[in-house]
């Protein structure tokens, strides 16, 4: 009634409210009118009804003041957090440029150490050079986790690294700002139809018997039975029943009364279990006043403050106010407080679990081989020949071989077979 009563303080009448009841046709909304009960009353109606049904020499019909259609609760539950959600802050899309990034590097490596050294590109077998880029990518990608040690050497390397390092700038800083809020975001299940079409194939539940209107765009339409009260609580529980135990897909009715009940269970109301379906808005109500015809010219006046009304701050609060106009659930976003759960960074240790028996693996093989290399070779192994996509470990490891060699040598000790020396082999 609250806008009556400001219709009543902006146009200067007086208002007193009759408590009538609740009516059960649009043809009862007319009774206070026709007994002179009342001079206004209050009447909702879709748009066919309001020029097929109402009696228009009788009664006058103001504009609607609020226009409202069906719209629909579905369930909402908290599911599991995705183990590896560590992948979430970044499209697959991005993922993929920057694989392809750190491989561009690495070939762009190899290329430019061919480019400025000739002989030693002659005399590389497609062996050795494959090496040298699996080498390179081992560089570029300890480049985009934090852990460079590669040696630029040349003025276009130096170059490169830049362009490389550019990258790691721009896309680490980027994953970790995002990070956090992934790794503590809910994780919500949406039931029930998400598009018309599927709302047609669906079970729906609605209040006081509005199967017929609902019929053209649901699957099936249920609502409470005749020994059910008809009270709204008691109609919307019988609803909420069904909705809840997979009975129904949806629940469909006025759209103000279903806001109203969802907002209505304390701060946040049924948003931790209900999700509003704000796509569906079919069968609208246009809401209005009807007076006698008798009373015309006050119903003219009434009307244009009725217009009038609807352009003013205060017709946007009664909408909030009563229709929750604006008003939606918070998706649950987590604050800083917020721990992050093992659930959601599983997938990390799952990865660097994976690396490192993947490492054990590829170490034993290196010394199987280089046994059986000792054992079926009367050549030397060649531990001493460090490229140029060698580690400071892999250089300092050469320098150190050939000061020792260079030690045995002047002490007369070089005789001693460098195959009987444990090979040694590291990217």
């Amino acid at each position: 009634m609250d806008v009556i009563q400001i219709l009543a303080d902006k146009m200067g009448f007086t208002l007193e409210t009759v408590a009538i009841a609740i009516p059960t046709s649009i043809e009862s909304n007319y009774i206070p009118l026709r007994t002179n009960v009342a001079d206004v009353t209050l009447t909702s109606a879709n748009a066919y009804q309001i020029y097929t049904e109402f009696n228009h020499t009788e009664f006058y019909v103001t504009p609607t003041f609020k226009e409202s259609t069906y719209s629909g609760l579905v369930n909402k539950s908290m599911g599991d957090p995705s183990a590896f959600r560590l992948f979430e802050p970044l499209t697959m899309e991005l993922w993929g440029a920057i694989a392809g990034s750190m491989f561009v590097a690495a070939i762009l490596i190899v290329l430019i150490d061919m480019i400025l050294s000739p002989k030693r590109a002659n005399g590389t077998s497609f062996k050795e050079r494959s090496l040298q880029l699996v080498k390179a990518s081992y560089h570029t990608w300890t480049a985009l986790l934090g852990g460079e040690d590669y040696e630029w050497l040349t003025l276009p390397a130096r170059m490169l690294r830049m362009s490389l390092l550019f990258i790691v700038l721009i896309c680490v800083s980027t994953y970790t700002a995002n990070l956090a809020a992934f790794f503590n975001k809910p994780s919500f299940q949406i039931g029930g139809p998400t598009t018309l079409e599927e709302l047609r194939t669906s079970s729906a539940c609605t209040l006081y018997g509005s199967d017929v209107m609902l019929a053209p765009y649901v699957g099936t339409v249920a609502s409470a039975p005749p020994n059910v009260s008809q009270a709204l609580g008691a109609q919307i529980d019988f609803c909420m029943t069904g909705l809840r135990s997979g009975a129904y897909d949806v629940l469909i009715y006025d759209r103000p009364i279903l806001l109203n009940y969802l907002f209505s269970g304390g701060d946040s109301g049924y948003c931790h279990s209900l999700s509003d379906a704000s796509w569906i808005s079919i069968t609208p109500d246009q809401w209005s006043f009807a007076l006698r015809s008798a009373d015309g010219a006050f119903g003219y006046q009434l009307s244009a403050g009725i217009v009038i009304l609807k352009s003013m701050p205060e017709y946007v609060n009664l909408l909030s106010k009563y229709f929750y106009t604006g008003r939606t659930c918070a998706e649950g976003e987590a604050d800083d407080t917020t721990p992050v759960s093992l659930q959601s960074m599983l997938g990390l240790f799952v990865l660097a679990g994976a690396f490192a028996i993947l490492a054990v693996a590829i170490a034993c093989m290196q010394r199987l081989f280089a046994v059986y290399k000792v054992r079926n070779s009367s050549t030397d192994v060649d531990v001493d020949v460090v490229d140029h996509t060698a580690s400071e470990g892999d250089l300092l490891r050469a320098i150190l071989a050939k000061v020792e060699r260079l030690e045995k040598d002047i002490k007369g000790e070089s005789a001693t077979p460098r195959a009987a020396q444990p090979a040694t082999y590291g990217i």
